[in-house]
């Protein structure tokens, strides 16, 4: 009866009969070269697709729908935009520094108009002082996907 260790070699005798086997084909560099093009390809196309892709950092996102809080990521956003971009602060040469505690005055709720509105009060620390803003936040379309801020800069 032969001995059931040279019956199925070890593993290490298999990976060696198959890395001889390999060896001696002849479609194995051309497979490797196939297979590095490949991979190039592959690795350029996801490079790419992330470079057209990539998330805008200055992009103001919400949820459709869902009224931001005064102090959500969005609500600041716009309202450092609006700070920064009011003809009224060009002229004065002032830009905003950073938004302090943001806080709710008041809400009005769905009315019969279909209106929805955050009342709000922000802390803005500017090149040329420290100020109290009030600003409002509300919908410009019945589908509540464009959020409209209004706010009185303080210049």
């Amino acid at each position: 009866m032969p001995d059931a260790k040279d019956a199925q070699p070890g593993l290490v005798a298999r990976l060696k009969a198959r890395y001889a086997r390999n060896v001696s084909n002849q479609d194995m560099p051309n497979a490797r070269r196939m297979g590095l093009i490949g991979g190039a390809l592959a690795l350029c196309l996801v490079g790419g697709y992330r470079l057209l892709n990539r998330h805008d950092p200055n992009a103001i996102s919400f949820t459709v729908g869902v009224m931001p809080v005064c102090d959500s990521i969005p609500a600041r956003r716009l309202l450092r935009q609006v700070l920064d971009r009011a003809s009224t602060a060009k002229q004065a040469g002032a830009t905003v520094q950073r938004l302090g505690v943001i806080q709710e005055t008041g809400y009005v709720p769905v009315g019969a108009k279909g209106l929805e509105i955050r009342l709000c009060q922000a802390d803005a620390f500017l090149n040329v002082g420290r100020h109290d803003v009030p600003f409002t936040l509300e919908w410009t379309s019945s589908a509540k996907d464009e959020l409209w801020i209004e706010a009185e800069p303080p210049f």
